[in-house]
């Protein structure tokens, strides 16, 4: 059982004036309820990794999600509310508060948010055309990967979230964020937020970047090498997961099977490794 001056809450949110403004009235009420705020404005220091800071709040217990329209176009916050989901627990652990500009309950506005994030997919792709080796830009290509993840998981986190009822802006300031926290508290100290033991692991594609960069890079001239790919596959550890069918060599997996599979093909980042031909989305990728 937590004690309640033991509880951490964060809060997501889109640097804007409206946004902080609802921030800085909450401040104020937790801590006259003796909760700890966790903010990216007071937790990260000069020079302190501002994506340590995201995936932390990722994990937390409890987040409150400040949603706006800035918030859902920029790939910061997006990047936060996936980690959220990526950690599970994502509806127990998230709370809410809509802003009057934004609109997570209507179709057409999620359908133009979808649209925002396919028109930055086709703007990025179109910035790498003409460089000489776009093979070799590793960060670029896990940014671009971000976006399709948020262009895939936004009208399923709209959904979620739209779903919760959640008090309108004016109502928050006036009771002192009252349901809001005594959501909180009922949420962790009842401890139903502990993690369920998912039978695999998952680790953002940030954590995949930096765990290649320490790891041994063999030469181009290797029997075995690294080759680049921009895939349609998901792979967390053994999990894989596909549109298409996919070929692992040599053995045909058909898209229904695509789960749980033992292989001894590892993928880091956009990097694959394999002792043979590998046809991911309909694409070969020969040794």
């Amino acid at each position: 059982m937590t004690d309640r001056k033991s509880i951490e809450l964060y809060v997501s949110y889109r640097h804007e004036e409206a946004s902080k403004a609802i921030v800085e009235a909450l401040e104020r009420a937790c801590e006259a309820r003796d909760i700890r705020l966790r903010l990216d404005a007071g937790e990260i220091r000069y020079r302190d990794s501002v994506r340590e800071f995201m995936q932390a709040l990722g994990a937390a217990d409890a987040v409150i999600a400040v949603l706006s329209d800035g918030y859902l176009r920029s790939e910061y916050c997006m990047f936060e509310l996936l980690e959220l989901e990526r950690n599970h627990h994502f509806k127990q652990r998230v709370f809410p508060i809509v802003l009057k500009n934004c609109s997570i309950s209507d179709a057409v506005s999620r359908i133009q948010f979808i649209k925002y994030w396919e028109d930055q997919i086709e703007r990025f792709q179109e910035s790498l055309q003409g460089l000489r080796s776009p093979a070799r830009l590793k960060r670029a290509y896990s940014r671009l990967d971000h976006y399709h993840n948020i262009r895939d998981a936004i009208d399923r986190l709209m959904d979620i979230l739209g779903d919760m009822y959640s008090p309108i802006v004016d109502v928050h300031i006036n009771t002192n964020f009252k349901q809001l926290l005594d959501s909180v508290e009922t949420q962790v100290l009842s401890g139903i937020t502990e993690r369920a033991d998912s039978g695999y692991s998952s680790i953002s594609r940030f954590e995949f970047e930096e765990a290649a960069e320490k790891s041994p890079r063999k030469s181009e001239s290797s029997s075995q090498s690294n080759t680049q790919a921009s895939t349609d596959v998901i792979a967390d550890n053994i999990k894989i997961e596909s549109g298409k069918d996919v070929e692992i060599f040599g053995n045909q997996v058909s898209k229904a099977d695509l789960y749980n599979i033992n292989t001894k093909v590892s993928a880091t980042g956009s990097e694959i490794k394999s002792e043979g031909k590998v046809t991911i989305g309909g694409n070969i990728i020969r040794k």
